[in-house]
């Protein structure tokens, strides 16, 4: 009996270690505040609406696509598809989207996280403020 509860639990270790979302609230909403290190004026946000899921809203138009969490604090988006409205901020936005499609890691900060791309790219979220 023993070796079969040993057992187990090593089963599910993977599964307990696996990364999810950085907020189990689906409705809360993170800002982005800086790309590349650098104050972002623009509005653009990222929601994770249901476990696997990622949505947002760049400068011009929504978006949504797959999220894939791993172990060791990895992550992917996409493919992710967005609406196509024109704005005149369409370069911005195509930048990240393209950032948030190249991402591979998350850290967790206190008040949101930092996404990063393999070539150092950095998209730092932080949970935006309730309305008034």
């Amino acid at each position: 009996m023993k070796h079969l509860i040993w057992l187990a639990a090593l089963a599910a270790a993977p599964m307990a270690m696996a990364q999810t979302a950085p907020e189990a609230d689906p409705g809360t909403e993170y800002r982005l505040a800086e790309l590349d290190g650098a104050p972002y004026e623009g509005d653009a946000t990222l929601v994770f609406p249901e476990e696997g899921r990622v949505a947002g809203k760049g400068p011009c138009n929504n978006f949504m696509g797959r999220a894939d969490w791993g172990e060791d604090g990895s992550v992917s988006f996409g493919p992710l598809a967005a609406t196509m409205m024109a704005c005149p901020d369409l370069d911005g936005e195509k930048t990240i989207l393209d950032l948030l499609g190249a991402v591979s890691q998350i850290e967790t900060t206190e008040d949101g996280f930092l996404l990063s791309t393999p070539e150092g790219a950095t998209l730092l979220y932080r949970v935006s403020a309730p309305a008034e």
